[in-house]
């Protein structure tokens, strides 16, 4: 193979490499960089709420059916993320940002 086919190879990788890389890099990103959510959940208010429910059909003549009364559980998760923030340092070592105030997910 001659110099100069050996260097148009190389660099047609190199370009379908860079593309790839502009087109997919979140997902490139997510595969080494997660985020670290807490997440909680009780069997108590606020995380748990039940509640009476009735539902209702309209009938003709402007009156109202009951199609069905019971109770309905209400779920919801605590979901905190952003706990902790890194800084990485020249020694390819990582140390914690002390003037970063963590973040709730509303």
């Amino acid at each position: 193979m001659h110099t100069s086919t050996a260097a148009n190879w190389a660099a047609a990788a190199g370009t379908l490499f860079a593309g790839l890389v502009a087109l997919f890099k979140e997902e490139l990103q997510s595969l080494f960089f997660r985020p670290k959510f807490k997440v909680e959940i009780g069997t108590r208010p606020p995380f748990c709420v039940k509640t009476g429910s009735v539902v209702y059909d309209r009938v003709p003549g402007g009156t109202f059916k009951i199609l069905w009364t019971g109770s309905i559980y209400y779920a919801r998760l605590w979901i905190q993320f952003v706990t902790k923030v890194e800084r990485a340092t020249r020694g390819r070592s990582y140390e914690a940002v002390d003037a970063f105030v963590p973040s709730n997910l509303r």
